[in-house]
């Protein structure tokens, strides 16, 4: 009996496909292959047409000329007047003797205005009696906007603010009315210890001393004022005090006003020294 193996023993030993398995296996594998070849290469003309149709679209529709087709004609919508009147356009222009911008034509469609809480000329007398440069500045930006309601840029350009300041102003004025205009506005003293008329009240025994020719000294004033207010004092606010209410700081001149330096010198040389 021969001992070689049988091609089904092989195969079953290494588990690899041999003799007509193996060729069945390969004109499979082949079939297999040309099938995703061909897939993937459709897939691939398939992606180049499209870019070439999106290229054609997007050049289409950049030169040429482009046909526009309106649902309702716009002179139904304007109810056959001018477009002029219905948006009117605000051209900025410049005058031919100066560089100051001057608006030509009617307002542009964002208008600020301002509600008629008070009529022109109480407007007008609240400008020209407003206590302040800040509130002086509200009133002139609520003026305009009552007398020729425009753009806020416009206002602003005129009124030397910016425009959030004229929204804001505007805003305040149509929401809380003339009181919240009143307002004395940044700056000023708001945690005084005293008022003026109490600081100047509480200087008069010191302006009397010094009437007399005494001398009061801010080391003196500083006690007193902490005295006074029941609380400790910068010496800086001592001084300021002092500044408010026209005080200042006085030292020995060094030489006399009317000192001759050439007579001093003469004197020095021909004087004769006491024994």
């Amino acid at each position: 009996m021969s001992t070689e193996p049988t091609a089904a023993a092989t195969s079953r030993t290494s588990g690899l496909p041999v003799g007509a398995h193996l060729d069945a296996t390969i004109v499979r594998r082949r079939r297999f292959g040309i099938f995703w070849r061909r897939l993937l290469l459709g897939s691939l003309i398939l992606a180049l047409v499209a870019l070439a149709l999106l290229l054609y679209k997007v050049i289409d529709s950049t030169f040429g000329y482009v046909a526009l087709e309106y649902r309702r004609p716009p002179a139904e919508l304007l109810g056959n007047r001018p477009l002029d009147e219905v948006i009117p356009i605000r051209v900025l222009s410049y005058t031919t003797d100066s560089r100051i911008p001057v608006m030509v034509g009617a307002a542009m469609s964002r208008i600020t205005r301002a509600v008629a809480r008070l009529s022109i000329d109480a407007v007008n007398a609240k400008l020209q009696h407003a206590a302040n440069a800040t509130q002086r500045r509200r009133w002139l930006i609520v003026y305009t906007a009552l007398v020729d309601p425009r753009p806020a840029s416009s206002i602003a350009l005129h009124t030397g603010v910016s425009v959030a300041t004229v929204r804001l102003v505007i805003s305040t004025y149509n929401r809380l009315g003339p009181a919240a205009l009143d307002t004395p506005g940044k700056g000023g003293r708001r945690n005084e210890y005293l008022t003026t008329a109490e600081e100047h009240a509480f200087l008069a025994p010191f302006f009397a001393r010094a009437a007399r020719g005494e001398i009061a000294t801010s080391t003196e004033i500083h006690h007193a004022l902490e005295a006074r207010v029941g609380q400790a004092v910068h010496p800086s606010t001592v001084y300021r005090l002092l500044a408010r209410h026209g005080w200042r700081k006085r030292v020995p001149r060094p030489t006399h006003p009317q000192a001759d330096p050439v007579a001093q010198a003469a004197f020095k040389t021909t004087s004769q020294a006491r024994s």
